[in-house]
């Protein structure tokens, strides 16, 4: 083994959450249809190796992470170790499906392990059948140290679940929205001058105030920036690390409005890119660099209230291939989930719109800090929001 380097801040707070089991991991899962008549298991593993050979960090593993923790470059990795395969007799489950949210739920409910030798911080899941073979599901785990997908104590009026606490248990479900609503919100997107993220987080803490009891009259939800736009130009879409921040945004239930809301929000966004996020919290990290205060930050934060309600992470649509008529495998639809967070919003909401046009919403929570009736609710209250702003003339 070759080494590589030290952590940087956020990775060092990435892995102190994981010690801490405050978060676990980051799921990107996406159904393909594919016309190749190749096996599938040896056109995988081929098209991992050039992959892993591209991105270093995907033969990295973790040493010495209590007290000097810095990625170490792997001579080789074992893809079977990594990659499970699991074959059904009939339909693969896509994002949308109740049983493919069992998987998602129980990938974010296992963590990475550290300074085992061959260890790296990803995995993969795919499903697959043998009668149907047009058609497979695959779903990428990854540690948030290695990618990313693109506190003040808050008042008592304003809820965000149970206090922040551990062990952490995942539990996970799914909204997959078709192309026909995107589309409507797209231009309702348009007319109102907002973007889609701006309009999800104003959607989110509507459907929320419906939900919970009236005593609640104000929420705070966290949104996820990239932070690739404002860094070297050597970082780029396609470059493989952690490079996210996030802003908080306030909402109140006797002056909410879907539309007001999501300018403000839009607003706040513009701001974000033209400071290039300088205000973000992910900034303060550098204060807390050292592992073992890192550690303590982290652990002082138990049995204290959480700030926000949710935290949103919209990663976009997955772009069209240079050329897909030559593309013997294509992604169809794409879902992005994470494991819940013992620091951080009580839901998270991880939004992507895959290459059909659907766009998967992953809603990810922590057992015993949000009642599942809870995230069922919000889960039909924002599906009947979104039906009504697409389709309002």
């Amino acid at each position: 083994m070759a080494e590589s380097r030290p952590l940087g801040p956020l990775e060092k707070y990435s892995v102190c959450r994981s010690q801490l089991h405050i978060y676990r991991n980051v799921c990107v899962t996406a159904s393909y249809l594919t016309n190749n008549d190749e096996e599938l298991i040896p056109a995988l593993f081929r098209a991992l190796a050039v992959v892993v050979e591209e991105h270093p960090i995907l033969s990295a593993t973790l040493v010495d992470a209590e007290k000097n923790p810095r990625f170490v470059r792997l001579d080789s990795v074992d893809l079977e170790r990594i990659v499970t395969f699991l074959d059904y007799a009939d339909k693969v489950p896509v994002p949308g499906d109740a049983s493919l949210d069992v998987i998602l739920e129980r990938q974010h409910n296992v963590s990475f392990k550290y300074d085992e030798p061959t260890s790296v911080l990803w995995r993969l899941a795919v499903l697959y059948s043998l009668k149907e073979r047009s058609e497979f599901t695959v779903c990428l785990c990854f540690h948030h140290s290695i990618m990313d997908t693109k506190s003040a104590l808050p008042p008592e009026a304003a809820w965000s679940g149970a206090v922040q606490t551990t062990p952490v248990h995942t539990r996970f479900s799914s909204l997959v929205l078709s192309p026909a609503l995107i589309a409507g919100l797209k231009r309702q997107c348009d007319l109102h001058s907002v973007s889609l993220t701006a309009l999800f987080m104003s959607i989110t803490a509507n459907a929320l105030f419906q939900v919970l009891p009236s005593e609640y009259t104000f929420l705070w939800g966290d949104c996820a920036v990239s932070l690739r736009p404002f860094l070297s130009p050597s970082i780029t879409e396609r470059s493989l690390g952690c490079y996210v921040g996030s802003f908080s945004e306030r909402f109140e239930r006797f002056n909410v409005s879907i539309w007001d809301d999501s300018k403000r929000t839009k607003s706040t966004i513009d701001n974000v890119r033209k400071t290039n996020g300088k205000d973000m919290p992910v900034t303060f990290l550098r204060e807390v660099s050292d592992m073992c205060d890192m550690r303590e930050w982290l652990s002082e934060k138990m049995g204290k209230r959480r700030w926000a309600a949710w935290e949103l992470s919209n990663v976009g649509t997955l772009a069209q291939p240079g050329a897909p008529e030559r593309a013997k495998c294509q992604i169809k639809t794409l879902l992005f989930s994470q494991s819940a967070s013992a620091c951080s919003g009580a839901i998270k909401i991880s939004v992507a719109t895959g290459r059909d046009q659907r766009m998967a919403l992953g809603f990810s929570w922590q057992e015993d800090v949000v009642e599942k009736p809870i995230v069922a609710e919000l889960i039909q209250e924002m599906n009947r929001l979104v039906i009504q702003t697409a389709n309002r003339c």
